[in-house]
């Protein structure tokens, strides 16, 4: 240190602007800390040989290291636009916080987070001046400020509205810590009663076990007291309370029992009375009758509170014993506006492999012909969101077609007539389920066998060799699997022969498996940036709300590739009936006793219109159980064998099943089917699941009470759905979500 002091004496001044140490009027942060540590080194001990020239660098240095930091402080607190302060009293603000903070980091935070908003400006700003909380507090004063301000013609604001506008600040902060305070106290009340609760039931018993939900309740409680004593302890001693607040609280925080409850109530009482009596707009600063103004409506306008709010015309409303109905009439579509139909047989030739996978179809319906060109004539992106049944299927064979005659599978005419795009051959089709992927594989087959197109199922229950994978020229997956396929890439992994992915049901997304589904197209971008190889990419949902999001997600040109219809596009109009059960009553039998009741008033008045009904369920043993309730209300009213079963002698297609369905090892299946009808759900044998589906398409079961398994996009004709109940058990929460 003594040979630096002595290297400086021997230094001009002038010297020491071109060495860096006057910084050129911006020091860095490295000769900031190095001439502090110099200053202090100084000032502590007995070297008396710097000369005067050192000093007057230091002097110089010192200047404009304050110049600058209060400059920059300023140009900071300026580019928050949103603060109701002026920038110099901002400014003014921020150095209070760091002054008054005492060093302590998250205090420093806490004060600058009150002082500068949550604003994405406020919080950018938050950042940057705790990097240079320490310059700040070493260099800057009031006065800098100040100068600082006039030098940029911004002081606009008398120290009177500054003084009322930090004022504002701190009620408002205290505000906040008495709310805190109230809050948590609160929790910590409710979590008390539920934990003696549990501890009371568990003493009544002569042998008790602990549980991990007493534990639970303990280990919450304990957390929420600790938080409630902090927040009244800080709120306390910033004196956000007044006397009737301490004395309430402290009654009501647990472990501190007392008679101060009544007192603590008249107090709050009058406080609040002398509150209301003072209050009013001359009791109110200018920003509270601003934000009053803001959250006024307009004048003259109204608004409406009836049942009909938001439903669409038409609604009906109907109150019956023990339920109350809302029926949405279904949405009416303006044909005038649709498209023309395209007649396949023009655009694909009569006689062209193409036009032999669409056998048996004449021309495309409306939707179809709107996405016919993007589909078959580009190698774009899509995302079709359209109703079921509205034919998102056959858009997804458009595009087998248009790839399999691209890379020259099928066909003569190939993409732009320059030959094979360079592009893998293979397709993958993404299905939500086994289910229905299993349907997907039957469906695709049927229309390409003709053509030598070999369509291969990959799920858990159809596992394939490496040598079949490889032969088959698309491949029927699930998320899950594709996936665990596609982890391992490199030029022989099977993904990277993949040319064209469908994801069906995309709007998955939201679910708890969109995991899966970001991660396989993440994989997929990555792969086509890393091997500059296009593969094409297809989303189909049937709801998806938030569309043009998930088509960037997907990399799909908002003007050609996303095409969205509404619910109006459905072929067959659905019409939605909202049965809400008012039993009053807290059992939850009695409640399920009602709804069974409600179902069986629907079911059999489908079944006297000659119509097939599914009931949807939210667990496996529901589904048998439902039937089960059925049946029985069924023979009470005698209407099991008129309208469940029916006449054997006229019902041929029934008596083909009978032997099938006696065989099962299912004996559910067995028991339903003799009361004409049947069960689904995952846990079933497959060929358990494709005897009912194929009872069911037949007509020889007029119901099905089934899981959400069969809400994926299988096809089977049912006139009337029921969606039983909307509370379903979530097992990682332990109660049912709504």
């Amino acid at each position: 240190m003594e040979s630096i002091l002595h290297s400086l004496e021997s230094t001009r001044s002038d010297d020491l602007v071109d060495l860096g140490f006057i910084n050129n009027l911006k020091c860095n942060d490295s000769f900031l800390a190095f001439s502090n540590a110099l200053r202090r080194f100084v000032a502590n001990s007995n070297i008396i040989s710097a000369s005067s020239a050192t000093h007057a660098a230091f002097a110089a240095s010192n200047d404009a290291v304050r110049e600058d930091t209060a400059s920059w402080l300023h140009d900071v607190c300026s580019q928050i636009t949103n603060s109701p302060l002026p920038t110099q009293s901002l400014a003014s603000a921020v150095l209070s916080a760091i002054t008054g903070s005492g060093g302590d980091e998250t205090k420093l935070q806490s004060s600058l987070f009150d002082t500068l908003g949550e604003s994405e400006e406020g919080m950018s700003a938050l950042f940057e001046i705790m990097q240079k909380s320490s310059d700040i507090l070493s260099y800057v004063t009031e006065n800098d400020l100040r100068n600082v301000a006039e030098m940029h013609g911004d002081v606009t604001v008398a120290s009177n509205d500054a003084s009322n506008n930090a004022n504002a600040l701190h009620e408002e902060n205290l505000t906040r810590l008495r709310a805190q305070a109230y809050e948590a106290v609160g929790l910590a009340t409710t979590l008390r009663t539920d934990f003696e609760s549990t501890t009371t039931s568990s003493r009544r018993a002569t042998h008790s076990v602990s549980r991990a939900s007493d534990k639970a309740a303990e280990k919450a409680y304990k957390k929420a007291l600790k938080q409630a004593s902090s927040a009244f302890n800080e709120a306390k001693k910033a004196g956000a309370l007044t006397e009737s607040d301490v004395i309430y609280l402290q009654s009501n925080l647990p472990n501190n029992k007392g008679d101060a409850a009544n007192e603590a109530m008249v107090l709050r009482n009058e406080e609040a009375f002398n509150m209301q009596m003072a209050r009013g707009l001359a009791g109110m600063n200018t920003q509270q009758i601003n934000d009053m103004k803001n959250h006024l409506l307009p004048s003259g306008t109204k608004e409406y509170t009836d049942m009909n709010k938001g439903l669409p015309k038409g609604t009906e409303r109907e109150v019956k014993e023990g339920y109350e109905k809302v029926v949405i009439p279904a949405p009416i579509l303006d044909k005038t506006k649709l498209p023309a139909r395209i007649n396949l047989d023009e655009v694909m030739g009569s006689d062209s492999d193409e036009r032999h996978a669409f056998a048996g179809t004449t021309s495309l319906n409306p939707m179809q012909s709107t996405v016919f060109d993007a589909a078959y004539n580009t190698r774009e992106n899509l995302l079709i969101c359209a109703p079921t049944g509205a034919g998102k299927t056959n858009v997804a064979m458009l595009t087998v077609v248009s790839h399999l005659r691209d890379v020259g599978l099928i066909g003569e005419s190939f993409y732009n007539n320059e030959g094979p795009v360079n592009t893998g051959k293979k397709i993958v089709y993404i299905a939500p389920m086994k289910a229905l992927a299993q349907e997907v594989v039957e469906k695709f087959s049927s229309k390409l066998k003709g053509l030598g197109i070999i369509v291969r199922e990959l799920t858990g229950d159809m596992q394939l060799s490496r040598a079949e994978a490889e032969a088959a020229h698309i491949l029927v997956t699930t998320p899950e699997k594709w996936d665990v396929v596609t982890r391992k890439g490199g030029d022989g992994s099977l993904g990277s022969t993949c040319g064209l992915l469908i994801i069906d049901e995309v709007h998955l997304l939201a679910d708890e498996r969109g995991a899966v589904i970001e991660s396989v197209v993440a994989r997929l971008h990555r792969w086509v940036e890393s091997s500059q190889r296009q593969v094409r990419l297809i989303g189909l949902s049937a709801t998806l709300p938030n569309y043009e999001d998930v088509a960037t997600f997907l990399r799909v040109d908002k003007r050609k590739g996303l095409f969205f219809f509404g619910p109006e596009h459905r072929p067959v109009p659905l019409q939605q009936t909202f049965i809400g059960v008012t039993a009053h009553t807290k059992d939850r039998f009695k409640r399920e006793k009602k709804m069974d009741d409600v179902c069986y008033e629907i079911v059999s008045d489908a079944l006297r219109h000659w119509h097939q009904v599914m009931v949807f369920v939210h667990s496996r043993k529901g589904t048998g159980t439902t039937a089960k309730a059925l049946a029985e209300r069924a023979a009470m009213n005698g209407e099991l064998e008129r309208l469940f079963i029916g006449d054997e002698g006229e019902d041929d297609v029934r008596t083909k099943y009978i032997e099938r369905a006696e065989k099962s090892r299912n004996r559910e299946l067995t028991e339903h089917f003799r009361n004409g009808m049947g069960i689904h759900h995952a846990g079933m044998l497959r060929n358990d699941r494709r005897l009912t589906e194929q009872m069911f398409n037949d007509g020889a079961i007029k119901v099905l009470c089934c899981t959400a398994t069969l809400a994926w996009g299988i096809n089977l004709p049912a006139h009337t759905v029921i969606i039983k109940g909307t509370d379903v058990y979530m097992p990682e929460k332990r109660t049912n979500v709504d």
